[in-house]
């Protein structure tokens, strides 16, 4: 019995006597004896299953369990399980024939001490693009001391010594412990450089080995500048999507279309009213309809008829994208506004005029116009509102003769002529829309000017 029990029987007056020895039992002594001699001649006795591939093998089939045939390994896949250390490694193989600096990438499985090496796949490269240079599995130092057999009556392909043992050095593996940034190991033959690895790794080893990591730079590509193809011109009949598809591929494919653009801009279409910035007197009186549609950036072209011009209207622009002149760039919904200058087929039009559609959907849409954009126009009017504020409030107030604080289109449009601030067309409309409250056709001259 324990101290506490003793104490408390000799408490309540009834001690407890002296502990006897346990009786001898002779199967315990003899598996004691055997243990000891085992321990002591473990050196003339054959591999354990752990030790030995073919004697795994064997008891394997002979229907041995797991934890015989192996150390248990649960407590290190339970902590280590989807922890993978990545190292970054090149392959310097330019010194034989067609060889080149090649990079790698490696993985190393801490829960079964496993590792792969994939081969970082590069454009243009000439090689086949393989998943895998090398299958994850345990990874041998000395390769060829496994490969070899040592003798002919040796029953495993590693070196065994003269007691039957197998030698620990033969058979060792890469463990977490082999690898650092800048150390060149040897796997299965060659020879990689470790310049780098990712954050994970970086902290694993800080954190268990103490060992900081810093990537090392190394270039890949040489300085080769490669012929590149030009892409020839564009000619009818065909889209130009279409004629692309042709050269870039041996067998065309279908131009891919944004059909989630096409579905929320369906119908959405910007009109404005154009002439032809021309010289010629036939054609200054002619006046175009232009259409932008949203959906795929297309435009149309329609002239009205009018009676005795001698100019039969109609359709001018079949619907299709543009470009600009000069570029291989198309026309965009921001290069459409009141004031701009457009160029259709070496015809040079000009906008005039907008409807309250375009306008609303400009305003609300202010990111892809700029000229609508009130945020971005206050930008640019700041500093010189600021410094001409006292001479633009007498000039407003002189075509101001009631004091009410707001003037017509035309005189807004006059002084601020009149201190030379020349403003784009759509611009001038867009703020002549902002400040005009009440849609009367009077401007508030002291809400422009607090934009400053």
């Amino acid at each position: 019995a324990d101290a506490f029990t003793r104490a408390f029987y000799a408490k309540v007056g009834a001690p407890l006597e002296e502990p006897i020895p346990v009786p001898h039992d002779p199967y315990t002594t003899s598996r004691e004896e055997m243990k000891e001699h085992i321990v002591r001649n473990q050196k003339y006795f054959h591999p354990r299953p752990a030790e030995d591939d073919l004697i795994r093998t064997m008891e394997a089939r002979l229907g041995a369990s797991s934890t015989i045939l192996g150390g248990d390994k649960l407590d290190q896949f339970l902590k280590y399980d989807r922890r993978v250390l990545r190292f970054y490694m090149a392959w310097d193989d330019r010194k034989s024939l067609y060889g080149e600096l090649r990079p790698f990438v490696m993985h190393y499985y801490l829960a079964d001490d496993t590792m792969e090496i994939l081969e970082v796949r590069r454009a243009n490269s000439g090689r086949d693009p393989f998943p895998l240079f090398l299958k994850r599995g345990k990874v041998y130092k000395q390769m060829e001391s496994y490969l070899n057999v040592d003798a002919p009556t040796t029953h495993t392909t590693q070196l065994i010594d003269r007691t039957g043992q197998v030698d620990p050095t033969s058979m060792a593996t890469y463990t977490d412990a082999d690898f650092a940034v800048g150390k060149q190991v040897n796997i299965n033959g060659c020879e990689f450089l470790i310049y780098g690895c990712d954050e994970f790794t970086r902290d694993y080893y800080d954190k268990v080995y103490g060992e900081h990591f810093e990537d090392i730079p190394v270039e890949f590509d040489e300085s080769v500048e490669r012929p590149q193809m030009v892409i020839p011109p564009h000619v009818s009949p065909g889209s130009e999507e279409d004629s692309l598809g042709s050269f870039l591929y041996l067998i065309p494919k279908v131009p891919k279309k944004n059909f989630r653009r096409m579905m929320e801009n369906d119908r959405k279409i910007l009109r404005f009213l154009a002439h032809l910035d021309t010289d010629n007197p036939e054609d200054r009186g002619r006046v175009f309809v232009i259409k932008y549609f949203l959906a795929d950036d297309t435009v149309a072209v329609f002239e009205p008829p009018t009676k005795n011009s001698g100019i039969i209207g109609g359709k001018f622009l079949e619907r299709c994208r543009v470009k600009r002149p000069g570029t291989n760039d198309f026309y965009t919904q921001a290069d459409f506004f009141t004031g701009a200058k457009l160029e259709f087929n070496r015809f040079k039009f000009v906008i005039h005029q907008a409807d309250e559609y375009s306008l609303s959907y400009m305003e609300a849409d202010a990111e892809s116009h700029p000229m609508s954009n009130l945020q971005y126009i206050a930008e640019q009017l700041v500093p010189v509102l600021a410094e001409k504020r006292e001479s633009l409030i007498g000039a407003f107030k002189s075509h101001d003769p009631s004091d009410s604080g707001a003037v017509g289109y035309e005189a807004f449009q006059d002084v601020l002529s009149q201190h030379e601030m020349e403003l784009n067309d759509q611009v001038l409309i867009t703020l002549l829309r902002k400040f005009d409250r009440d849609a009367c056709g009077a401007v508030s001259y002291m809400d422009f000017l607090d934009m400053a």
